[in-house]
């Protein structure tokens, strides 16, 4: 008003126009948001809709919406997380919000008094990913303590680097779980070296532990090799004329070398294996598809690894070795799910539980056939809940209630009497 009244000549400053990447992501946006407005509670769970509020707060922060528009969706996921009682979600939600609070609004006080509230969750947890995520929080806010932003009375970062270590020390004294085991000790590692980037024998013996981290992470399959290869790279912007972290270089890209060649070969055995399936050569299937599974068993191709266990499973069952095809399915399966943490549920876990009901049914073993149907069930929902649709899926669960019926008509009249207790069971599991 006051430059119209004035006359004074400025600019117009006209309505920003989004690119076609921000365009694109604005309407994802308000599709979430139609759906959020009237969620469908028949397929819809409280771990769901926090899944579909996280992306939503994702995506508004990125198309640069209001902040109170985007710290709503953002304390709604952390709500319905809470509900939920998943401990990684609510992290997750939490970790997000902090996140968002420092990097997009600058706002490093409230990225300040969330920081506890991440603790308490993260240094209980059993997964070195879950401290990780504390670990960039710290590291963001040391620096904000250092420059005197925020004051040291509002939270020692010393204090809290002691509970992170403490957490990540636990960690890596687990031997059963060896991947995650190593994986604390390089987060470990990546936070003391925070603390050391001004004394550089200390750092020379730091990366010389990250050296030891790298060689044996050869092996381990659910190491995260590929984030230690993108940090040790982010390192080179920091350290410099260090002889010890060149060295850790060169180890990296060898091993990067090694692995990355590993999987170009797993993906064109586990190809060629269910082209196998196809021509009905499962004997020979099933020898290209398990030195695909040995290949991809690598945390980055997780997924494919998946495909060729199941696919091992579909030979094993074709060969009538169905006790070996279940053990095949199971661990497909429980590979899924582990990919499922990151808050998408994979495809390949609803056709893992799938075939494994159909193994079940094969060996007669009516109880675990209901325990995975009712799995499957779940599964299929969340799926779709996630906006993600898998054909074929409605006719199968036919098909098997079908053959499901024929065991129970082939019971004897003994079997029939236990079977009756079933009656109140059955309508619950679908």
């Amino acid at each position: 008003m006051a430059v119209d009244a004035l006359h004074i000549d400025v600019p117009r400053v006209g309505t920003p126009r989004l690119g076609p990447r921000d365009a694109a992501r604005a309407m994802k946006l308000e599709s979430l948001l139609d759906g959020l407005r009237n969620p469908d509670l028949t397929i819809e769970t409280d771990y769901s809709l926090a899944e579909k509020y996280l992306e939503a707060a994702r995506l508004s922060r990125e198309v640069e919406r209001p902040r109170a528009e985007t710290e709503r969706l953002l304390l709604q996921a952390r709500e319905l997380a809470s509900r939920n009682g998943s401990r990684a979600q609510q992290l997750r939600t939490i970790y997000e919000h902090a996140w968002t609070t420092f990097w997009w609004f600058d706002d490093v006080h409230l990225t300040n008094k969330i920081y506890p509230q991440a603790e308490a969750l993260a240094k209980d947890a059993d997964d070195a990913s879950d401290i990780e995520l504390l670990g960039n929080l710290w590291m963001v806010l040391k620096a904000s303590f250092d420059r005197g932003v925020i004051d040291r009375q509002d939270g020692d970062p010393q204090v809290r680097l002691g509970v992170l270590l403490d957490t990540l020390s636990r960690l890596a004294g687990n031997s059963s779980r060896p991947s995650n085991a190593l994986y604390a000790e390089g987060i470990a590692s990546m936070l003391s070296l925070t603390c050391s980037i001004r004394d550089r024998v200390r750092m020379s013996e730091i990366l010389k532990i990250l050296r030891s981290c790298l060689r044996r992470s050869e092996g381990l399959g659910m190491y995260p090799a590929r984030h230690l290869f993108d940090l040790i790279l982010e390192l080179g912007d920091f350290i410099r004329d260090v002889p010890e972290y060149d060295r850790l270089f060169d180890d990296a890209q060898a091993v990067e070398a090694r692995r990355e060649g590993e999987v170009a070969t797993g993906a064109r055995l586990l190809r060629r294996g269910y082209q196998l399936i196809q021509q009905e050569r499962h004997l020979d299937a099933v020898v290209a598809l398990a030195k695909a599974r040995e290949l991809l068993a690598k945390r980055e191709c997780l997924l494919e690894a998946c495909g060729a266990q199941l696919g091992c499973a579909i030979c094993y069952e074709r060969l009538g070795l169905f006790w070996a095809a279940r053990r095949e399915a199971t661990i497909s399966f429980h590979q899924a799910m582990f990919l499922a943490k990151g808050g998408h549920l994979p495809q390949a876990a609803i056709r893992a539980a799938s075939r494994l009901v159909w193994l079940e049914l094969q060996l007669g073993r009516i109880p675990h056939v209901l325990a995975w149907s009712r799995i499957v069930s779940v599964l299929t929902r969340a799926f779709i809940a996630q906006g993600d649709t898998l054909p074929n899926l409605e006719e199968e669960h036919e098909n098997q209630d079908l053959v499901l019926g024929i065991l129970f008509l082939r019971a004897n009249l003994d079997e029939l009497s236990h079977l009756t207790r079933l009656r109140l069971r059955l309508p619950i599991l679908g």
